[in-house]
């Protein structure tokens, strides 16, 4: 009937102190993983897979007519990777 187990209260304990632990190592190392997700950040930006903030304030100005050049562009390297990997695995059967 009890709700509060032994089980449940280790459990509870070794939660915060988890929580404290890890809280205080961001603390201490905060300037290396604010650089490490910076870096990751410019890296997908460079890849063009998330949007810089000046990017999604500007993203409201776009035309349609844009975006169906950026569309047509996208299929046109989708067809192209498409080629090269059925080439390289026609390639690979002919071996």
């Amino acid at each position: 009937m009890a709700f509060f187990t032994k089980g449940i209260v280790i459990s509870f304990v070794a939660g915060i102190a988890a929580g404290v632990i890890g809280s205080r190592l961001y603390e201490s190392h905060k300037g290396q993983i604010e650089s490490g997700l910076g870096s990751l950040r410019n890296r997908f930006a460079a890849n063009g897979l998330v949007e810089d903030s000046d990017s999604a304030a500007e993203e409201d100005s776009v035309t349609l007519e844009e975006l169906e050049k950026q569309k047509e562009h996208l299929e046109d390297l989708i067809a192209d990777q498409q080629a090269k990997a059925g080439a390289a695995s026609s390639g690979a059967a002919a071996s």
